[in-house]
Order: C-alpha cells, then structure tokens, then sequence
C-alpha cells in the first residue's frame, strides 16, 4: 500500500492504514463471540435474562471501539446468534408456517 502523503491544497492528509479498519471488525466478532460464551455459560448455572445485556454490551463496545462498520456488522452477527442459541427451536434457524400464521394475527 502507497504510504505517501496526499497533498490537498496546504494541508498534508495521510491516508489511514487498513490494519485499523482489520482490528474493529476482528473486534466485532471476538465482543459477539464472548457474548455468546458468556450468555451460554451463565445458561448452564441456571442464570437467566442475562443474553440481551451480554449482546447489547457488545455492541456498544463495538460501536465505540470499531466505528459504524465493526458496529453493523456485531448487531447483524448477534441478532443472527441470539435466533440460533436462544429462540426456539434451539440451534436451528428452521421457522414453522404456524410461527409465521400466529405473528400476522
């Protein structure tokens, strides 16, 4: 990647490595990753409601460590992960007619 300068009119603009932009989105997955263990695990003891505040938490470290990326791309993986961990049918995406009948009415 050219590193050199970009001149515009006085000011010397720098472009922004892509190392940065790597980090916020690695940051996304690994905050959604640990919401999920956590939420999985406290599942295990007995603790319950706790998955929400987990992935909210995870989002908003995103969003405030990554940027608007990082951030979009953590609520689309977690609301993704919390439909397969959490909703019924568990560890399945599968959704019934009757599911969809009984939402429209």
């Amino acid at each position: 990647m050219n590193d050199a300068p970009i001149q515009a009119g006085q000011a010397t603009v720098r472009r922004r490595p892509t190392l940065p932009a790597m980090r916020g989105y690695g940051l996304a997955i690994l905050s959604i990753s640990a919401a999920i263990a956590g939420s999985v695990l406290m599942g295990r003891f007995q603790i319950r409601n706790v998955e929400v505040p987990f992935y909210l938490f995870a989002v908003a470290l995103t969003a405030w460590y990554g940027g608007a990326g990082p951030a979009v791309v953590a609520l689309l993986a977690s609301c993704v992960s919390f439909d397969y961990f959490f909703l019924e049918p568990r560890y399945s995406f599968y959704v019934t007619p009757a599911d969809i009948s009984s939402r429209q009415t």
